[in-house]
């Protein structure tokens, strides 16, 4: 390639590549986003790998991931809507005898099931976080 005075003498802006500071053309700058065509070329090649590489990586944490769950988790989960439905249907055959007892009954049942739920919730949270490592 010609000297950077000889560029400019061709009224070419010249630039430096961003990685080995050769001197080359604005466009092939611009267009190499500030590289010289063997450093962008280069750079390129490395980004597909990488990107191949965590694609792969995402692939098999996503088959894994699948794969594994907390049966405890589950029933707990499962235990506080159950829990949640009878309380609301136990409040409301009372309603008409215990009125301020029903939906003091219904509220603390759904209260309590969404503890319980949560508490299923952070079982399967610590089990993904331990299939992880």
């Amino acid at each position: 390639m010609a000297s950077k005075q000889e560029l400019e003498a061709m009224g070419i802006k010249v630039m430096q590549c961003k990685e080995c500071c050769k001197d080359i053309a604005e466009e092939e700058y611009n267009s190499h986003k500030g590289y010289c065509k063997n450093c962008y070329k280069d750079r390129y090649n490395i980004e597909n790998k990488k990107r191949q590489c965590n694609q792969d990586v995402t692939d098999t944490t996503n088959y894994e991931e699948e794969k594994t769950t907390n049966t405890v988790a589950k029933i707990i989960k499962v235990l506080a809507i159950i829990n949640a439905i009878a309380s609301i249907i136990l409040g409301l055959v009372n309603i008409e005898n215990f009125e301020l007892y029903a939906i003091l009954f219904i509220v603390v049942g759904i209260i309590s099931s969404v503890f319980v739920y949560s508490l299923g919730e952070i079982i399967q949270l610590l089990q993904d976080i331990k299939n992880k490592n």
